[in-house]
């Protein structure tokens, strides 16, 4: 399973897509590394998020701007835990570590897929607007 995991890596790598549901991990030399999640580890991100919003009552409206607002107000720093309990202090620590987990997964996976498949499709719709124009 970890040779096809590796395999798997190498290859989304190559497209350009490593990031997107992968997390940085340390291994027994101290080496840092970004490792592609398996699936069944993705699924338990989401459970676990999804356990959270339900406990909370985060799916009202009311809590999900109070979050956009402060993870979009940190001026470009990286919401922490703690900086997550301080102000949301219902939510324990380990909470806020799922919480913003699955955040941070939902976000690399914008900008490692979505963002570049419309930069793609952008670029195809110029070359076809290029090609007319050349007819």
């Amino acid at each position: 399973l970890q040779q096809q995991q590796q395999q798997q890596q190498k290859l989304m790598q190559h497209a350009g897509i490593v990031g997107a549901g992968s997390e940085v991990r340390v291994d027994k030399d101290g080496k840092t590394r970004n490792v592609l999640l398996s699936r069944e580890e993705l699924k338990e991100k989401k459970r676990k998020f999804d356990a959270i919003v339900k406990k909370y009552h985060l799916d009202a409206l009311e809590p999900q701007n109070a979050i956009a607002d402060f993870l979009t107000g940190l001026n470009g720093k990286v919401a922490s835990a703690d900086d997550f309990v301080k102000r949301f202090p219902l939510i324990s620590k380990t909470e806020a570590i799922d919480f913003l987990n699955w955040i941070n997964t939902g976000i690399q996976f914008k900008e490692q897929v979505l963002d570049k498949n419309q930069r793609a499709m952008g670029n195809l719709q110029e070359a076809g607007e290029a090609a007319a124009v050349a007819e």
